[in-house]
């Protein structure tokens, strides 16, 4: 089995979904995220058994997670 090529990966449309998200989000500063949203901290932690991750220090959102 192959690895796909690089290139493919980055056209899929997964790839196309989070860059137009990462445009939107305007170069927002993560200082400005946990602004606008007190609770990010416990809306972006997933745990997993004793597995426990903290995505809340990422330019990511709520709605980066559901893409």
């Amino acid at each position: 089995m192959t690895s796909p090529e690089p290139r493919a990966a980055l056209a899929s449309d997964a790839a196309r979904l989070l860059e137009a998200h990462l445009r939107g989000l305007g170069g927002r500063s993560l200082a400005s995220l946990f602004a606008d949203d007190p609770q990010r901290t416990t809306a972006m932690t997933v745990a997993v058994g004793d597995l426990v991750v903290d995505l809340s220090r990422q330019h990511a959102t709520p709605e980066t997670l559901q893409l």
